[in-house]
């Protein structure tokens, strides 16, 4: 029974660090700061054709979160994270054979973008399955910080294979990079065996987290009756807005502003602490809970984007 245990627990762990390892490797999204910044220089878009695939893709990434998370559900994680490496890639190599601003919308905006979504909200379910509800906020944060991180690598490669090999042939790099690497891990993404009840943390007794009251299950449809989902929707919607406008631009923005054009460092900068953040507030909320976690998080941001407008 003891080494049955140990078994399990890792592959509780390989689980968590395959979805890691896949959002690391879909974060392709969060290097289009640079993209951009080289299809506006090296092939004449103006700044509204440049962003449109990025917005289309966070659009697209957004609504696809809808179905595949009920895709998974039906015919388990692995398969929904396959279909979304595949797509993903798929939707870089197509875009790596033309430089019309509407193909590429379609090609990274609504396929990329597609991918993405089933990729991403299919790795983070299944981790939490394989560990203690007490431990959530540690999985989570663990899981999507992998694609805050993964500018960190992206951003610097896609700006030096651009300058090697031009824009085009970047597409298709890093489409059949995230195809091989990204598909071969998505293999080790599964639920936990049917009866499998995670151990409970040894610490959990003596933890100051506020200790949280059973709520009913709901399905989607309960969900969206219950003002609470709004509230929610609304205030993700907002934030995240925040966040991801600075992301898609900040290569610009370094240049326009600051006459710099090593703007992938600040992408990778922001990398680092949008991961650490990630984690760092999930293991925060296994702590102190959720609504105290977000409370702090949004406040810190909006100090932080009222002082943007300051300088």
């Amino acid at each position: 029974r003891l080494m049955e245990n140990k078994s399990l627990a890792k592959q509780a762990w390989t689980v968590l660090l395959a979805g890691l390892g896949v959002n690391l490797t879909i974060g392709v999204l969060y290097s289009w700061s640079v993209i951009k910044k080289s299809l506006v220089a090296d092939l004449n878009w103006s700044n509204s054709e440049a962003s449109l695939p990025y917005t289309v893709a966070i659009l697209v990434w957004a609504l696809t979160l809808l179905v595949a998370g009920k895709l998974q559900d039906k015919y388990g994680p692995k398969k929904i994270v396959i279909l979304g490496t595949i797509f993903t890639a798929l939707g870089l190599i197509l875009s790596s054979f033309t430089t019309n601003p509407a193909i590429i919308v379609l090609s990274y905006g609504i396929i990329t973008g597609g991918g993405i979504g089933f990729a991403y909200a299919s790795v983070t379910p299944p981790a939490l399955k394989w560990f203690h509800p007490a431990k959530k906020g540690m999985v989570t944060g663990i899981v999507v910080s992998g694609m805050g991180l993964a500018s960190l690598y992206i951003a610097p490669i896609t700006t030096a294979l651009i300058s090697s090999f031009g824009i085009s042939r970047t597409f298709l790099i890093l489409g059949i990079f995230i195809l091989i690497v990204g598909t071969g891990i998505a293999q080790l993404i599964k639920n936990p065996p049917e009866g499998y009840v995670p151990e409970e943390p040894k610490n959990m007794k003596n933890s100051n987290a506020p200790k949280s009251k059973p709520v009913a299950d709901f399905d989607w449809k309960g969900i969206i009756k219950t003002k609470e989902f709004y509230f929610l929707w609304i205030m993700f919607a907002l934030s995240s807005s925040a966040g991801l406008m600075i992301i898609g631009n900040l290569a610009a923005i370094s240049l326009e502003q600051a006459s710099w054009d090593k703007g992938f460092f600040l992408v990778g900068l922001l990398a680092i602490f949008n991961a650490l953040g990630r984690i760092g507030a999930g293991l925060l909320s296994d702590r102190i809970g959720r609504i105290r976690t977000l409370t702090l998080v949004l406040a810190i941001q909006g100090i932080n984007m009222l002082l943007f407008a300051s300088y």
